[in-house]
This record gives C-alpha cells, structure tokens and sequence, in this order.
C-alpha cells in the first residue's frame, strides 16, 4: 500500500495504520477478543470519545515502561471504533425530510 502513496503524509499514514494493526492483532484481540466476541462491539460513539479523552488526559502521567505510546495506540484504535459506531448509529436514525431535493444537497 505505501509503496503506492505519492505524498509524505499518505507514506506516514500508511505507516501509522500498520502499527495500529499490530497493536489491535498483537495486544488488543488477545486481551479483549475480536469484533463481534467483545465489548467494543456494543461500545456507542459518545462512550469511544470519552475513552479517547481518558487517554489523553492520562497521556504521560503513567509511569509504565512505554505505557504513554500504548496510549497512544489505544486513541487511534478508539477513534476507528468511535467512527464506525457514529455510521451505525447514524444509519439507524430515521432520515429527516429537510424539502429539498437530492440534486439541490449535492
């Protein structure tokens, strides 16, 4: 995929995502299980940012050996289940009728 990225910041984000990745496989699936067999699965948009907000508030006041980087993690992993669960709930939300017209919105 990076290999593909014509610019810095897409090259960076590839490399982020990579090791979001590896903290969800390597760290978060084997203490919490996978989508689907795990708490997450339920977690509402409102409950994800609060998490995000426990960690940033906690960033840098643990004193565990890399615990701040963990952190870290655990907010780009909290913000991926914050984004999904908003899309979940904002498709189960009735559709309000705004009178304008679908060419008039786009």
């Amino acid at each position: 995929m990076g290999n593909n990225l014509l610019s810095q910041r897409g090259r960076d984000w590839a490399e982020f995502s990579a090791q979001v990745a590896d903290h969800i496989e390597n760290y978060a699936n084997v203490q919490y299980g996978d989508a689907g067999s795990d708490a997450a699965s339920k977690y509402t948009a409102e409950y994800c940012l609060s998490q995000i907000s426990k960690y940033i508030l906690r960033h840098g006041k643990d004193v565990r050996e890399g615990q701040s980087r963990l952190d870290i993690l655990k907010i780009a992993h909290y913000a991926q289940f914050a984004l999904f669960a908003y899309d979940r709930e904002a498709a189960q939300k009735p559709k309000k009728d705004t009178g304008e017209s679908e060419a008039v919105r786009k």
